[in-house]
């Protein structure tokens, strides 16, 4: 699997472990040591300068019986009145 040159990892969000699952998988990525964490996929573009587009958020919701992993693009809005 290779991903565009530009796909960003934060290393905040990688341990040794995940680096060596990732090289053993031949995927290409990059470490990033950002001065600032980001806390929003507005602050991905800011800091990185990727495109809300070419970022992805993740959102947990607690639903009823279990909780609800929702990945989406940061340019994208998750509406829980049509869920």
């Amino acid at each position: 699997m290779k991903f565009p040159e530009n796909w960003c990892i934060s290393s905040i969000f990688i341990v040794e472990h995940t680096q060596d699952t990732i090289k053993n998988k031949d995927i290409q990525f990059k470490i990033i040591h950002p001065d600032e964490i980001p806390r929003s996929a507005q602050d991905v573009e800011r800091i990185y300068g990727c495109p809300l587009n070419q970022v992805l958020k993740t959102l947990v919701f607690v639903g009823k019986t279990e909780p609800v992993l929702v990945v989406l693009p940061g340019d994208k809005r998750a509406n829980i009145e049509k869920s």
